[in-house]
């Protein structure tokens, strides 16, 4: 599997513009921490709790997207 982690909004939107096949390996790092928990690569509840104190953090993510990953996490991982 091919993924690639970038946060930076316009850099994120240049993939977008110039390279959007790539779109469907492009992950953030809130969105790699859910993947990573899903495939159980990391503990459920620990990323959760991470992912959480991000969501609190000076980290430029939507609020919005905080809220979508923990609920994938919640309904794939039971």
């Amino acid at each position: 599997m091919f993924l690639f982690i970038l946060d930076d909004g316009l850099a994120r939107h240049l993939v977008k513009r110039i390279l959007p096949l790539l779109m469907d390996h492009l992950k953030g790092t809130v969105g790699f921490l859910g993947l990573c928990a899903i495939r159980k690569v990391l503990d459920k509840d620990k990323t959760i709790h991470l992912i959480s104190i991000i969501g609190r953090s000076n980290f430029r993510v939507d609020q919005s997207t905080i809220t979508t990953v923990i609920a994938g996490i919640r309904n794939q991982c039971g």
